[in-house]
């Protein structure tokens, strides 16, 4: 009976070794699969790990390239700004040179015309120193016929006074005054 309880004993151990060895097995494939899964588990935590690395550095990256790109906004704000007043200004001094122009081109019209005025005056003017030229040539001829009838005339008076004055009684003085005209 020992025996046979030793035996039970000992089939129940073997029974219990196999499911033991079954069990240990079993936990072994559980085992080695949770070690896999932890491994697996690892390398995606550590994947994870350099990815929020990865990631934490371009958000870094992507809030200083953020901070450049504000500030490149606001300095190109500011150099539209700035433009904006340069081209203001350039078109203040584009009227005023425009003015300036309007006004420089009034002048030289007006003095175009006065030009022309003084050219028309001109002419009038020539015309009438040609007609007052005319008119003194007419009235210098004039006064040389006159003149030189006056010395013609005064000279016949004084031959006539010289023949009066010398007169012998001959009638040969008097033919000499008249043989001028002849």
């Amino acid at each position: 009976m020992y025996l046979g309880i030793s035996i039970a004993f000992a089939a129940a151990a073997c029974a219990e070794a196999v499911i033991q060895e079954r069990k240990a097995h079993s936990l072994r494939r559980t085992l080695t699969s949770t070690e896999e899964q932890l491994l697996a588990f690892e390398k995606s935590a550590k994947c994870m790990e350099a990815s929020l690395k990865t990631v934490t550095a371009e958000k870094e990256f992507a809030s200083v390239r953020a901070y450049n790109l504000d500030k490149a906004l606001h300095d190109g704000e500011n150099a539209a700004c700035t433009l904006r007043r340069s081209l203001q200004e350039a078109r203040a001094e584009l009227q005023l040179e425009k003015d300036e122009h309007e006004r420089a081109t009034k002048e030289l019209s007006a003095a175009k015309r006065e030009i022309e005025t003084l050219k028309s005056d001109r002419h009038a003017l020539e015309e009438a120193l040609i007609r007052e030229k005319e008119t003194s040539e007419h009235w210098k001829s004039e006064h040389d016929k006159e003149y030189y009838a006056r010395l013609t005339t005064e000279g016949r008076v004084s031959r006539e006074i010289s023949n009066i004055l010398n007169y012998s009684g001959s009638g040969r003085g008097q033919e000499d005054l008249y043989a001028d005209e002849y």
